[in-house]
């Protein structure tokens, strides 16, 4: 029974684990350089487990992220690459991506090497945040209807002071608001979802 006697153990997120490993490997950063974090939306699993209904076609999905790369590329000079989901079969099907980088089983260490992240709503900003890399969050409206549960885009953007980017609607972008990084925000997420302050450097087995 939990009772004044039982003592709390604060064990970190699995993906400090990963962090503690790559931490120290000496990447340089690849200036200019995007790291698109990949959820596999049409064809994510969770969906045929749970029974819900697939928020986009791959017709409907992968054309709007591909225009605004596109975007990203043509007006900024930036290069974009794609951390793929970690159950995502990309090798079965066409090219998804415009002919961009596609890996799979890197995402630590691809954020490490890059200049920013752009994602939904993927665990994976725990990287972005380990790493102190600025994040773009964006959206689609079918994307926005497909949600289940919490965190959104909206609500993301609002703990580190972004702007939702709506791929359905003309972009407005400030790059240089983009690639800033709220420190406190960073902190306080650090705290409440990954790490809590003060807890060892060790991995969570031990």
């Amino acid at each position: 029974a939990v009772n004044e006697k039982t003592e709390i153990v604060w064990v970190h997120y699995y993906d400090y684990d990963v962090y503690l490993k790559d931490r120290n490997i000496n990447d340089s950063v690849s200036k200019n350089t995007g790291v698109f974090i990949d959820e596999y939306l049409p064809f994510h699993s969770d969906y045929a487990y749970s029974g819900l209904r697939v928020p986009a076609t791959p017709d409907e999905y992968y054309p709007k992220i591909i225009r605004f790369f596109d975007y990203l590329e043509g007006e900024f000079g930036l290069k974009i690459i794609i951390a793929a989901h970690p159950r995502s079969r990309y090798e079965d099907y066409p090219d998804f991506f415009g002919g961009r980088p596609v890996l799979r089983g890197r995402t630590s260490e691809l954020v490490k090497k890059s200049e920013f992240i752009i994602m939904h709503t993927s665990t994976a900003i725990n990287y972005a945040v380990l790493y102190e890399k600025p994040v773009i969050i964006i959206t689609t409206d079918k994307y926005n209807k497909g949600l289940t549960e919490d965190p959104t885009p909206e609500w993301l953007a609002g703990f580190f002071g972004k702007k939702v980017h709506n791929l359905d609607y003309p972009y407005e972008f400030d790059l240089s608001k983009e690639l800033c990084v709220d420190n406190n925000a960073y902190h306080a997420y650090r705290n409440a979802y990954i790490k809590k302050d003060g807890t060892e450097d060790l991995l969570s087995w031990q």
